[in-house]
């Protein structure tokens, strides 16, 4: 059985499932279970609601969606507490401990744990609570620490801060920017701005912003505090700023002594500065060039203790690496995790991951991912040299050193693609509808041999569409698995297969596109007199009628019929059908405009119902 530990990494990654795990309360009683919620265990605590309903959410565990799943009917519920009792008989005596192993059954939809049978059991998605926040979008890149390429000064603070909260590891942070007469000879403005807005894309930050000049700004945001107060060791800072301070000394160490252990200095530099000061008082942990100005970042000196070092490698299936950094996190005052020649190996997640462990700010990774690089070895200059900085991750690529940083990936670019479809890129939000590239390219190959591909010349707007688009409807209740519920919008299309053959079809989704997939099962020929347009409008409608009525209501010549609704799309389509088949028909309309409308378009019909 593959596992997963219910009680620590499954409370977190199944939250958004309505699946309660992991210690807190009766209803947490899933202790663990296998990947696709078919056995599992749950504990026992003398409570058969709250045991019940932890079966109930194996059914949830198994599905293939984040949506939010309410149990809504169960078939048949068997309790047998003689079964279950003389289970508990057989085990240990102390009641804490108690558990029994629950397997489900789901081509049957039937579900077991002890003297407990659930059958028929259906879950129902309700809508969660529409979020509208803009989201941030970034990409992840290797940003080196002296690169010579030119970078926006807002991707240069952005990479600065997060290196800075890398090395800290705090959610508290408090920025101090000293603007003095540099700034008005040198013709600057304060950059804490863009600090500013930095942070507000990190989650969780406490952010204090400060200001110390002589001068008031009236343009800044209220969150940023401006005074005119002295340089201290009170102020506590986690970052300095201040312009061309390497070439002003004093001004250098009143900054670092209003910093925090360990904290660090950015520097608005004229000139690119040496990254290798003979300084006993900081280090120069990265350089980067904006074309206006140069962003140096400065680290307080600290004194280097002596290091274990541990090679982590994914050629090693026995994790063998693990009991060695078990056993010198225990006995060392530092720790470097090292890898070579492994772009992919996880060091930098387990890195990250120890470093928030209590007594974890000892670790420090170091992955070598240039071939060309010489064997790692402590001594070698260009290793010692980075590992004096005491920086928690340290990246060799491209024969520099850098780290990974989550840069805003800016405007996207509007490109001529092949496929395109129309979706919502927050649900609910009908002015985040978007053209989005699509997967099918014009020499395709479908895996389903029954498919064809349609070039679309027009679409139908459906009730579900609407729906979908708005919110109003959960995309659980037309699709399942999350990637057939990237895109649902879009029910019917007419257009052009590759041979020129005019034709209208029906498709699970995506149908807001300029090419689809179709089953030839649910697709016809346009007769000739019918546009595009009038052709998109028919398939779902017609579709529906005749399943329901001819299909399976057996609709004879005839016979008498009643159809509620008879103004929608699927009534009128009824209604056409069953005059086809020479019926009585009857209909039910919502108001006066709709009878009118009703008796206007189908004459033959004597009479309605309704208003």
């Amino acid at each position: 059985m593959r596992s997963v530990v219910a009680k620590s990494t499954s409370s977190k990654c199944l939250k958004d499932s309505s699946v309660l795990l992991g210690p807190g309360g009766l209803f947490r009683g899933v202790i663990g279970c296998n990947i696709e919620g078919t056995r599992g265990r749950l504990t026992w605590v003398n409570n058969w609601v709250t045991f019940m309903d932890c079966m109930l959410q194996l059914k949830i565990i198994g599905q293939d969606t984040r949506g939010l799943l309410v149990p809504t009917r169960i078939k048949k519920l068997s309790i047998d507490t003689n079964v279950h009792y003389n289970a508990i008989s057989k085990m240990c005596a102390d009641s804490s401990k108690h558990s029994f192993e629950v397997r489900v059954y789901p081509n049957v939809n039937v579900i077991r744990a002890g003297g407990v049978e659930v059958r028929g059991l259906y879950v129902t998605p309700i809508s969660k609570r529409n979020k509208l926040d803009i989201p941030v979008l970034e990409k992840h890149v290797f940003v080196p620490n002296f690169g010579n390429s030119k970078m926006k000064i807002e991707d240069a603070i952005r990479a600065n801060l997060q290196l800075v909260l890398e090395n800290i590891q705090t959610f508290k942070i408090k920025t101090i920017e000293y603007v003095d007469e540099e700034y008005k000879k040198n013709n600057l403005e304060p950059i804490i701005t863009t600090v500013a807005e930095v942070l507000e894309d990190m989650p969780l930050m406490q952010v204090e912003l400060l200001v110390i000049s002589e001068k008031t700004y009236e343009n800044l945001p209220t969150s940023i505090t401006v005074e005119n107060i002295k340089l201290s060791g009170e102020l506590n800072a986690v970052v300095f700023i201040g312009a061309n301070l390497l070439k002003r000394d004093k001004v250098l160490q009143k900054g670092i002594t209003t910093l925090r252990e360990k904290c660090f200095i950015i520097s608005r530099e004229k000139e690119r500065p040496n990254p290798n000061p003979s300084s006993d008082k900081y280090d120069i942990v990265s350089i980067h060039d904006t074309g206006m100005e140069y962003i140096i970042l400065l680290r307080k000196k600290v004194k280097t203790k002596p290091a274990k070092f541990v090679k982590i490698t994914a050629d090693d299936l026995s994790f063998s690496w693990i009991d060695k950094v078990k056993e010198v996190l225990k006995k060392s005052e530092k720790v470097v995790l090292y890898s070579e020649n492994e772009h992919i190996n996880g060091l930098l997640g387990l890195v990250n991951c120890l470093r928030r462990e209590p007594g974890g700010e000892i670790v420090c990774g170091m992955l070598i991912a240039d071939s060309s690089a010489p064997h790692f070895n402590p001594d070698l200059e260009i290793y010692k040299k980075q590992l004096n900085k005491d920086l928690s991750i340290n990246i060799f690529q491209d024969d520099q050193w850098g780290t990974y940083r989550h840069l805003l990936l800016g405007d996207l670019d509007i490109v001529r693609v092949n496929h395109a479809f129309v979706n919502t890129t927050t649900i609910g939000d009908l002015s985040s509808l978007r053209w989005l590239e699509g997967p099918i390219k014009p020499d395709q190959v479908f895996k389903n041999p029954d498919s064809v591909m349609i070039h679309v010349y027009s679409s139908a707007l459906n009730f579900r569409d609407v729906m979908m688009a708005t919110g109003r409807m959960t995309v659980d209740v037309v699709a399942r698995g999350r990637l057939a519920q990237e895109c649902v919008q879009g029910l019917e299309v007419a257009g052009r297969t590759p041979n020129g053959s005019r034709v209208m079809a029906i498709v699970p989704r995506q149908g807001l596109a300029n090419v689809v997939e179709s089953d030839k099962a649910l697709m016809w020929c346009i007769p000739e007199e019918w546009s595009f347009e009038e052709a998109a409008t028919v398939p779902v409608a017609y579709g529906t009628v005749y399943y329901s009525m001819v299909m399976i209501g057996r609709l004879q010549h005839g016979e008498s019929i009643l159809i509620h609704a008879g103004s929608g799309d699927v009534g009128q389509a009824a209604i056409n059908v069953a005059l086809h088949y020479g019926c009585e028909v009857f209909t039910t309309v919502g108001n006066a405009e709709k009878r009118a409308f009703i008796k206007k378009l189908f004459p033959q019909l004597k009479g309605t119902l309704g208003p």
